[in-house]
């Protein structure tokens, strides 16, 4: 088994579980407690399943972000639009991108 996503929230955990049983990936949750006594939760994955799983992480993870912004009320310098991704980038490895301009906004 190999971890794919460590929360350290509940409702978090619980939301990425619900999409993962939605596409029928299997998948195991380990809840321990740090030294510190906060909570994480890990969620693991056979070898067969770790490509998708981290997959569909991923994509829930751009959905947070994109759904995080979209309530901030940023928008894009250069066209004020609201439609906003995180990318990859080459030098600074992740920035948000205009989605409709293009433009590439450093966090």
């Amino acid at each position: 088994m190999m971890t794919f996503a460590t929360f350290y929230n509940l409702d978090e955990a619980h939301a990425l579980e619900t999409v993962l049983n939605e596409r029928q990936i299997p998948f195991e949750k380990r809840v321990s407690t740090e030294d510190s006594g906060i909570e994480t939760i890990e969620l693991l994955a056979t070898e067969h399943f770790y490509d998708a799983a981290c997959d569909v992480t991923e994509q829930f993870q751009k959905a947070a972000v994109a759904r995080q912004q979209e309530r901030s009320g940023r928008c894009c310098p250069k066209c004020g639009s609201k439609h906003l991704e995180l990318v990859e980038h080459e030098k600074l490895t992740w920035v948000t991108q205009c989605k409709d301009c293009g433009c590439l906004i450093a966090r």
